[in-house]
C-alpha cells in the first residue's frame, strides 16, 4: 500500500457493508439464532487462556481494508471483551490482511496479539507467529528459508507456540491429500521441544496429532473447507512439573 493510499483510508472511517454480516451467515449456512449460538459457545467452558491461532476475518472481506477493521471492531473485539476468561492470545492468519498491511489503522484489540513474540502466562511460556508459507498473494506468507529464519529467534525455553501455518506431516494435509506444511517448522519443534503448538490454516485436516518427542500440533481449524464451523475446540491442560518439564493432557470440547 503506498502513502497516498494509507492517507486516503485513514480519511475514511472503518465500516462493514451493510449487507456482510447477513452474508457471512449465509456462507455458513446459519440462521440468525444459530449465529447467536456459535458466538457465545466459549462462554460455556470455564479455562484460564483462550487461544485463536489466526483467520479471525470470515471469508467476504478480502482486500478491503475497512472491511476488516470494521469486523475487528464492531464484531470480534466485542465478543472477546464479552468474554469471562482471564488471558487472551491471538495471532493472525493468511485471512487477516488488515493487521499485516495497515497495522498502523488497526483498531484496539482486547487480547494479547502475538507477532513473532512472547508471553508467560502462570509459569508457562507462549510464543506466536502468523506466517505460513506462501500461496497466492494472501496475508502473513514467506518462504520456507524466511519461516527458517523466524523460527530462529523463538525462544528455546518456549512450551506452548501459536502458529498460523502447520508444521510439515502434522494437521496439514489438504483434501487433496498433499501434505503443504513448513519443514522449519516442524525441526524447530523438535529442536527447541515444544510440547504443544497450536495451528489451522489447512482446515480439512482438523486433529490433534502427537510427534515422535511424545510432543503435541493441535490443529484447531473450527471451520472446515467450506467454512462451516462443524469441528470442535481443544481444551487443553498445562502444568509445569520442573525448571524444563511440563504436563499435558487434552480433550475436545464443542
Amino acid at each position: 500500500m503506498t502513502r497516498e493510499e494509507a492517507l486516503n483510508l485513514m480519511q475514511e472511517a472503518p465500516h462493514i457493508e451493510d449487507d456482510l454480516v447477513d452474508y457471512v451467515k449465509k456462507r455458513l449456512g446459519f440462521s440468525e439464532d444459530e449465529f447467536q449460538e456459535l458466538m457465545t459457545l466459549p462462554k460455556k467452558l470455564e479455562f484460564d487462556v483462550l487461544i485463536i491461532s489466526g483467520d479471525i476475518c470470515p471469508i467476504g472481506t478480502h482486500s478491503r481494508f475497512l472491511d476488516q477493521m470494521a469486523w475487528y471492531r464492531d464484531v470480534f473485539n466485542p465478543w472477546l471483551e464479552s468474554l469471562n476468561v482471564k488471558h487472551k492470545i491471538i495471532t493472525w492468519g493468511n485471512h487477516d490482511w488488515a493487521p499485516e498491511r495497515v497495522p498502523h489503522l488497526m483498531p484496539p484489540i482486547s487480547a494479547t496479539v502475538l507477532v513473532d513474540k512472547g508471553i508467560q502466562i502462570d509459569g508457562i511460556n507462549f510464543w506466536g507467529s502468523p506466517w505460513q508459507l506462501r500461496f497466492h498473494d494472501w496475508a502473513f506468507n514467506l518462504d520456507e528459508d524466511e519461516i527458517a529464519a523466524k523460527y530462529e529467534r523463538m525462544p528455546d525455553e518456549t512450551d506452548v507456540l501459536i502458529s498460523h501455518g502447520p508444521p510439515y506431516g502434522y494437521g496439514d494435509k489438504t483434501y487433496l491429500n498433499e501434505n503443504v506444511g513448513s519443514y522449519s517448522l516442524t525441526q524447530a519443534i523438535k529442536n527447541k521441544n515444544i510440547k504443544a503448538t497450536i495451528t489451522g490454516h489447512i482446515h480439512p485436516a482438523y486433529g490433534a496429532y502427537q510427534t515422535p518427542d511424545g510432543n503435541y500440533v493441535f490443529n484447531a481449524s473450527v471451520v472446515n473447507e467450506k467454512y462451516q464451523p462443524v469441528n470442535k475446540g481443544f481444551l487443553i491442560q498445562l502444568d509445569r512439573t520442573s525448571e524444563n518439564e511440563v504436563s499435558l493432557t487434552w480433550e475436545e470440547r464443542a
